[in-house]
């Protein structure tokens, strides 16, 4: 089973602190070692896609199109932060009739 618990592997919390503090350093060392000061005004894009009816061109060069999300048992076994709910477990490769339904 894979479950990660950070740096720290006895306190989520003081795991979280220097996973957060890493990245403050390694931003704050980018910051100081920057040449060019930013200057004019801040912008930002964001765009929004139909995942469920794009139009994607294939390896042969034909067209497909993308379909409604689906949700197998790979969603429920948790992720490397942590275990899943219920009886699912991690490598399992079994069905079950319950959540099958």
């Amino acid at each position: 089973m894979c479950v990660a618990f950070g740096p720290d592997p006895n306190d989520m919390f003081h795991s979280t602190q220097i996973i957060g503090d890493r990245q403050y350093q390694a931003a704050r060392a980018l910051f100081d070692a920057a040449a060019t000061p930013v200057a004019g005004d801040i912008d930002f894009r964001s765009t929004n896609v139909q995942m469920d009816s794009l139009e994607v061109t294939l390896a042969d060069g034909s067209t497909a199109t993308t379909c409604q999300p689906a949700m197998g048992d790979s969603f429920a076994p948790g992720t490397t932060d942590g275990p899943g709910m219920f009886n699912f477990k991690q490598g399992n490769d079994s069905s079950n009739p319950f959540w099958n339904a």
